[in-house]
C-alpha cells in the first residue's frame, strides 16, 4: 500500500503512455503522455456491489494531495454506511466552485493579480450567478453576465 507525499507525487512525469500510480489507500494518480498535454488526475477505486469501480475525483492541478487524501476518507465513510460514492452530477454552485478553485490559484499567480481575480469573481461573478449549478450552467448565462458587465462598464 502505497503512502506518498505531497512532493513524491509532484514528481510523476508524463510518459509516452498514459500510467496510473498508487499514492494512497485507494487513491490513484493518472498521468497522460505529453502528446495529450500531459495532465494528470486523481482516481479512487473502490468495490460497490461486488463490482469494482473507478471514480474521477478531480484534476491534479485544482485538487490538491490533502484534499484527495480527504475525499478517500469520505468515500470510505459512504461504503461503511453501504452508499454508492458516485454520486449523481455535479450539484455544486458556481459559488461552491469558486470557493474550492480560488485557493489553488492562489500559489500560481502573483499576490496582486490573485487579488484582483478574487475580487472580480466575489464582486461580480458570484452575485450575478453564483446561485446556478454548475450542471445547469448555459452560454447565454455567461454571455448574459458579460453581456452585463460590458453595459454597466459604459455607463461610468
Amino acid at each position: 500500500m502505497a503512502n506518498l507525499t505531497a512532493i513524491q507525487v509532484g514528481k510523476f512525469r508524463p510518459k509516452s503512455a498514459r500510467y496510473s500510480k498508487p499514492v494512497f489507500r485507494n487513491l490513484y494518480l493518472t498521468v497522460n503522455p505529453k502528446s495529450s498535454g500531459g495532465s494528470k488526475a486523481w482516481y479512487a477505486r473502490y468495490s460497490f456491489g461486488g463490482k469494482r469501480h473507478l471514480l474521477k475525483l478531480g484534476d491534479y492541478e485544482l485538487m490538491p494531495y490533502e484534499k484527495a487524501k480527504m475525499r478517500i476518507a469520505q468515500i470510505q465513510l459512504d461504503l461503511k454506511r453501504g452508499d454508492n460514492p458516485k454520486k449523481p452530477k455535479r450539484t455544486e454552485t458556481v459559488e461552491s466552485y469558486s470557493d474550492d478553485v480560488l485557493p489553488t490559484r492562489e500559489r500560481n499567480t502573483t499576490l496582486r493579480s490573485f487579488k484582483n481575480i478574487k475580487g472580480v469573481v466575489y464582486k461580480h461573478i458570484i452575485p450575478a450567478i453564483g446561485h446556478i449549478k454548475l450542471a445547469e450552467l448555459t452560454k447565454k448565462n455567461i454571455t448574459d453576465f458579460l453581456d452585463d458587465m460590458e453595459s454597466n462598464a459604459s455607463r461610468k
